[in-house]
């Protein structure tokens, strides 16, 4: 996993360096954009998510045969600006700010899950499709079952913040 991942790093960066690129236009984004991430779907497609400080996560399809790419569906689901997403499942998006890490199911338009946390989010990484873990300021990471929200696991101990997973 870590080879494909470093693969796919080296390869990115090369086409960037070399040219080989879509620049592509989103008007639907009112706010600054604070992450991105691409996943392909297996309700909506390719789609492109876009988290900013508006607090919403935008989800835009990336269809190939279309010259626009539209906006599919809006998730508002922070109160403060989108500080992490990603798209680690065909089908579910974590995203976290503040406090407060949200699941959200594509094949919904409302948001899933809101769960508390007791400092600010700084990462979510998917184990499964079935739980997404956390890590916080103040350097506990939590494991979060994506279909009941429920806290499953807590790892403690850090003396400092959690920024990686």
């Amino acid at each position: 996993e870590a080879m494909k991942s470093y693969s796919e790093s080296v390869r990115l960066q090369s086409n960037w360096r070399n040219g080989r690129y879509k620049t592509l236009t989103v008007k639907s984004l009112t706010w600054t954009v604070h992450c991105l991430a691409l996943q392909l779907t297996s309700v909506l497609g390719e789609v492109l998510l876009a988290g900013g400080w508006d607090g919403v996560i935008s989800v835009f399809s990336l269809d190939t045969k279309l010259t626009t790419y539209p906006l599919m569906r809006r998730y508002p689901c922070h109160g403060g600006w989108v500080t992490t997403c990603m798209a680690s499942t065909p089908d579910t998006v974590a995203s976290g700010n503040g406090d407060v890490l949200t699941i959200c199911q594509l094949s919904q338009e409302v948001v899933s899950h809101s769960l508390g946390h007791p400092s600010a989010v700084l990462q979510a990484k998917f184990i499964s499709p079935a739980e997404v873990a956390s890590s916080c300021v103040d350097g506990s990471i939590y494991i979060w079952s994506t279909s009941s929200g429920e806290n499953t696991r807590l790892f403690s101990g850090h003396t400092e913040a959690t920024w990686m997973l």
